[in-house]
């Protein structure tokens, strides 16, 4: 799945990135793993659907 939300990458060093994803109607990010820890902020009213190969079958 190629991801189809805008990235916009702020810092990215071997500690931290910070990236910003800005969602189109039912935009995505694709599959993908993490490297570093991870926070998420939503700055906006919305539902957001999280997948993993854990737990396929999201709420």
């Amino acid at each position: 799945m190629t991801g189809t939300a805008k990235a916009t990458v702020f810092i990215d060093n071997e500690r931290v990135i910070v990236t910003e994803y800005r969602f189109a109607p039912g935009a995505n990010t694709g599959w993908h793993r993490h490297g570093h820890d991870y926070v998420v902020v939503p700055l906006m009213d919305g539902k957001l659907k999280l997948v993993t190969k854990d737990d396929p079958s999201p709420r």
